[in-house]
Protein backbone atom coordinates (compact mmCIF):
# COMPACT_ATOMS: atom_id res chain seq x y z
CA UNK A 1 0.00 0.00 0.00
CA UNK A 2 2.76 2.46 0.93
CA UNK A 3 4.63 1.57 -2.26
CA UNK A 4 1.52 2.32 -4.38
CA UNK A 5 0.99 5.63 -2.62
CA UNK A 6 4.64 6.58 -3.16
CA UNK A 7 4.41 5.70 -6.86
CA UNK A 8 1.23 7.76 -7.21
CA UNK A 9 2.87 10.74 -5.50
CA UNK A 10 5.99 10.42 -7.68
CA UNK A 11 3.85 10.34 -10.84
CA UNK A 12 1.90 13.40 -9.74
CA UNK A 13 5.05 15.40 -8.99
CA UNK A 14 6.75 14.32 -12.23
CA UNK A 15 3.71 15.37 -14.25
CA UNK A 16 3.55 18.89 -12.86
CA UNK A 17 4.92 21.65 -15.04
CA UNK A 18 6.96 24.36 -13.33
CA UNK A 19 4.90 27.35 -12.22
CA UNK A 20 6.02 30.87 -12.84
CA UNK A 21 4.52 32.94 -10.06
CA UNK A 22 5.04 36.60 -9.19
CA UNK A 23 4.21 37.65 -5.64
CA UNK A 24 4.55 41.01 -4.02
CA UNK A 25 3.41 43.67 -1.60
CA UNK A 26 2.70 47.33 -2.35
CA UNK A 27 2.88 49.66 0.65
CA UNK A 28 -0.21 51.77 1.33
CA UNK A 29 -2.34 49.69 -1.04
CA UNK A 30 -5.35 48.11 0.64
CA UNK A 31 -7.81 46.05 -1.40
CA UNK A 32 -7.66 46.95 -5.07
CA UNK A 33 -7.45 45.48 -8.53
CA UNK A 34 -4.25 45.52 -10.57
CA UNK A 35 -4.00 45.51 -14.35
CA UNK A 36 -1.30 43.13 -15.62
CA UNK A 37 0.22 43.66 -19.06
CA UNK A 38 2.89 41.29 -20.34
CA UNK A 39 4.53 39.98 -23.48
CA UNK A 40 7.68 38.13 -24.48
CA UNK A 41 10.82 40.27 -24.39
CA UNK A 42 11.77 39.23 -27.92
CA UNK A 43 8.40 40.56 -29.19
CA UNK A 44 8.80 44.03 -27.67
CA UNK A 45 10.70 45.76 -30.53
CA UNK A 46 8.09 44.68 -33.09
CA UNK A 47 4.87 45.50 -31.20
CA UNK A 48 2.49 47.52 -33.32
CA UNK A 49 0.22 48.93 -30.60
CA UNK A 50 -1.87 48.11 -27.55
CA UNK A 51 -4.11 45.77 -29.59
CA UNK A 52 -1.20 43.56 -30.75
CA UNK A 53 -2.12 39.89 -30.26
CA UNK A 54 1.24 39.15 -28.59
CA UNK A 55 0.32 41.34 -25.60
CA UNK A 56 -1.61 39.70 -22.77
CA UNK A 57 -3.84 41.70 -20.44
CA UNK A 58 -5.09 40.34 -17.14
CA UNK A 59 -6.55 41.62 -13.87
CA UNK A 60 -5.76 40.43 -10.35
CA UNK A 61 -6.96 41.51 -6.92
CA UNK A 62 -4.58 42.75 -4.23
CA UNK A 63 -5.73 42.07 -0.68
CA UNK A 64 -4.13 44.15 2.09
CA UNK A 65 -1.50 45.21 -0.44
CA UNK A 66 -0.42 41.64 -1.26
CA UNK A 67 -0.84 40.00 -4.64
CA UNK A 68 -0.02 36.75 -6.43
CA UNK A 69 0.02 36.26 -10.20
CA UNK A 70 0.64 32.97 -12.01
CA UNK A 71 2.13 33.88 -15.37
CA UNK A 72 0.84 31.89 -18.32
CA UNK A 73 4.05 30.58 -19.91
CA UNK A 74 3.59 29.47 -23.50
CA UNK A 75 7.18 29.45 -24.76
CA UNK A 76 10.39 27.92 -23.46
Amino acid sequence: MKRDLLLLLAAAVAGCAPRHTITGHIDNLTNDSLCIVHCAIEDMPGLKGDDDQRITYDTIVATAGRFVYDTPVERC
